[in-house]
């Protein structure tokens, strides 16, 4: 009796062992796979994509399924404010400009659709093979029509001039280097030599030589002479 109740104990010691060994291998294999997905984690976090900042993916260079190295590139991305035109000027024209002078960047397409802007920056060196300075204008705002990449006019104010006197440029004569404008007095052509200062593309200020109100000849001046008999024609 006494060996079937010891043999049976031994029978159970040996089945705890049996379990205990069980559990032990259990609980490293659940190590193993715990270890296991944290390393998919981290292959799943390695594999995400995050951009340094908000913006549109303007270019995309890979491919679904596509296997990739170490810093090949994948993605361009921009962003659409600020927008940035940059304007390369005449070294002459350029020593006038300053930061945070005014803009005013109309689109190339679309002449009517107009924002404001300032000038950022301007460089501090000529680019030798075109002779110009790049300035850098910010857009304060831009529409629907404003992305990188379009064609845009920018005109950037330098200097204001109040009560200026201004005529169509086409009024203009030019003969030997100088400036000169026929002048409507009483029906009689007066050639008068004028000094040009800021110029659009239609008109240009007369900084002397015209006083408001005269009237200045703009169409056949080319073959008048001084003194000749001219007429006003409307429209």
């Amino acid at each position: 009796m006494v060996a079937e109740v010891r043999y049976r104990l031994d029978d159970l010691l040996h089945d705890q062992r049996s379990a205990d060994s069980e559990q032990r291998e259990f609980t490293h294999r659940i190590e193993e796979l715990a270890a296991e997905i944290q390393q998919v984690k981290l292959e799943i976090f390695r594999a995400r994509i995050t951009a340094p900042f908000s913006g549109h993916v303007t270019e995309r260079t890979v491919e679904l399924g596509q296997t990739v190295r170490n810093l090949d590139p994948l993605f361009k991305l921009g962003t659409l404010s600020p927008l940035y035109a940059d304007v390369h000027l005449a070294e002459r024209d350029a020593q006038t400009v300053r930061p945070n002078f005014e803009a005013q960047v109309s689109l190339g397409s679309n002449n009517t659709e107009k924002v404001k802007g300032r000038v950022l920056r301007v460089s501090p060196v000529v680019d030798d093979s075109s002779g110009t300075v790049k300035v850098t204008v910010e857009l304060g705002s831009s529409g629907a029509g404003f992305k990188p990449g379009a064609f845009v006019s920018v005109r950037i104010l330098i200097d204001e001039r109040a009560e200026a006197v201004l005529i169509p440029k086409r009024g203009v004569v030019e003969e030997d280097n100088e400036s000169f404008v026929y002048i409507d007095q009483d029906n009689v052509a007066r050639k008068k030599k004028v000094e040009l200062g800021y110029q659009s593309d239609t008109e240009v200020e007369i900084r002397s030589g015209v006083s408001a109100g005269e009237k200045v000849v703009v169409a056949g001046q080319g073959s008048l002479t001084d003194g000749a008999k001219i007429r006003e024609v409307s429209g």
